[in-house]
């Protein structure tokens, strides 16, 4: 049904009824309730309204680039120099975990929290705990589930310093730290990213 009601739709106007009001079936077949109610608060365009056209706004030609667009995404923010740019790709790990660190540091893994911005969910709660909102930190470090996991591992005595620094400087500290664990004789920077 998602399917063939999406390949008809070409344009927003192709979401109106015959009065041009949203139609809701078609909205129905498409979107879940949360998305549907979102678009029913926006006013459905009518004919005075400006015809759609495809327009990349980001650039003086109104034209797509990739150049362009890669540097409007990364916002600035590439830094070839980084060390922690170094130190992610180059650990013995598995290709999967470094892109896993990478997305973390970044800060763009899709949490509870990031759903519900994007209107994808209602409930920004962790899944685990269910008592509080599931962001990076929270379900990574903070998460009391996740805090008995690495309790397991650390040592007393790095217990507190472990939870106290926002979460990249905590990322970038454990990835660079290639002290044995005692008891396993693993590099932490290694049994770090596992666990992660």
């Amino acid at each position: 049904m998602y399917d063939s009601a999406a390949s008809q739709v070409q344009q927003v106007s192709d979401l109106l009824d015959i009065h041009d009001q949203w139609d809701i079936v078609k909205l129905s077949s498409m979107f879940n309730s949360a998305v549907i109610s979102h678009i029913l608060s926006i006013r459905p365009p009518d004919e005075s309204d400006m015809h759609d056209k495809l327009i990349w706004g980001l650039n003086a030609k109104n034209a797509f680039d990739i150049k362009f667009a890669y540097a409007f995404l990364n916002g600035g923010t590439w830094d070839s120099e980084s060390r922690c740019w170094k130190v992610i790709w180059t650990l013995q790990v598995p290709q999967r975990l470094r892109l896993f660190l990478w997305i973390s540091y970044k800060d763009k893994l899709m949490t509870n929290v990031e759903h519900c911005r994007r209107s994808l969910c209602q409930q920004s709660l962790c899944h685990c705990c269910h008592a509080t909102p599931e962001t990076l930190t929270h379900s990574l470090r903070d998460c009391k589930y996740v805090k008995g996991i690495w309790s397991r591992l650390l040592l007393p005595q790095h217990f507190d310093s472990f939870f106290c620094c926002d979460f990249r400087s905590w990322l970038v500290i454990n990835v660079v730290n290639a002290e044995l664990h005692p008891a396993l004789g693993i590099p932490w920077h290694l049994l770090f990213a596992s666990t992660l």
